[in-house]
């Protein structure tokens, strides 16, 4: 089942929502990118739709941990190999964005 923009969050649309829905498919298994405020908002409706094989953190004191579902959270480093094999999703606060677009950019 697709996400709406309505299930996602009620305050404003994301990227995901203006993907087209064929695009997502086939896809069951996904990488989350992001475990602060947002990424835990955002885990727990997208755990619904999808299987969250690890989350991805740069906060060393996160990694290492798991959820409360037993999903892993990775270092960047540690995760390279799942976001090469699967759709990532990232969410941030906005002054983290170009760190993160720096590291999904030097690994392609």
């Amino acid at each position: 089942m697709p996400i709406g923009c309505e299930r996602v969050y009620n305050m404003r649309c994301t990227l995901i929502d203006k993907l087209k829905n064929t695009e997502w498919d086939s896809v069951s298994t996904i990488v989350l990118f992001g475990y602060g405020r947002q990424g835990k908002r955002l885990y727990k409706v997208l755990k619904r739709d999808f299987r969250v094989l690890a989350i991805v953190e740069n906060d060393a004191f996160k990694q290492g941990k798991k959820t409360e579902d037993n999903v892993n959270i990775l270092s960047f480093n540690d995760a390279i190999p799942l976001m090469k094999q699967y759709k990532t999703i990232v969410t941030t606060a906005e002054y983290h964005y170009k760190q993160i677009r720096n590291q999904l950019e030097e690994i392609g």
